[in-house]
């Protein structure tokens, strides 16, 4: 999926892709696993795709 997008030019490359796979699946696991947490709507959505997004553009250190 990445390596797509990264070939149409939409991402930069990806270094790190099980990092940003967990980005984008932790806080929507979390909140059908976790209810109290809050609800999983479009807003949720919305902003863990822009963290995502965020991180590719930044790039991630590695540790």
């Amino acid at each position: 999926m990445f390596r797509r997008a990264v070939d149409r030019g939409e991402i930069p490359p990806v270094t790190h892709p099980t990092l940003v796979s967990d980005i984008l699946t932790g806080p929507l696991l979390l909140h059908v696993m976790l209810p109290a947490t809050g609800p999983l709507d479009d807003t949720l959505v919305a902003a863990t795709v822009d963290s995502a997004l965020h991180l590719l553009s930044a790039g991630v250190r590695d540790a």
